[in-house]
């Protein structure tokens, strides 16, 4: 007699915990896809390039544009943090993206940054700054 009141419980257990899950979530999955970040542009530092003299590099400008000292450029990518509802599916980690520098220096009319600056800037690559993490979508398997 105890087996099958056990038998009982446990089936209308099952039945209970089956219903509380809302019919659009799938047992054990989380439920959620990446979301995609845009591109952005973070300047770092600035810089009075203008009419002034420069020595190794070292100098004052007047009257010219501000500049940054360095560039860094953030690829688009998709990424879990704030992922949105998606049934079925879950967020994971994915290949890392790399991160982009420029650094920006005045115009100097001269030789080894000594000479006459001049306003404006020019900028250069740098090569690689880092990596960003990334994410990606993938469906749950039911084991």
């Amino acid at each position: 007699m105890e087996s099958v009141t056990n038998v009982v419980v446990s089936g209308c257990l099952f039945l209970f915990c089956a219903n509380a899950l809302p019919a659009d979530e799938t047992p054990g999955c989380p439920d959620t896809m990446a979301v995609t970040v845009a591109a952005r542009v973070e300047v770092r530092g600035q810089q009075r390039c203008g009419f002034g003299v420069s020595v190794f590099g070292k100098g004052v400008g007047v009257f010219g544009p501000r500049c940054p000292t360095a560039k860094y450029f953030y690829p688009a990518h998709p990424c879990c943090q704030g992922a949105q509802k998606n049934p079925g599916t879950r967020c994971t980690a994915d290949e890392p993206e790399e991160v982009k520098m420029q650094t920006c220096e005045c115009n100097v009319l001269g030789v080894f940054g000594t000479g006459v600056k001049l306003p404006g800037c020019e900028c250069k690559d740098a090569g690689g700054a880092g990596y960003i993490e990334t994410g990606k979508t993938v469906d749950c398997v039911e084991a």
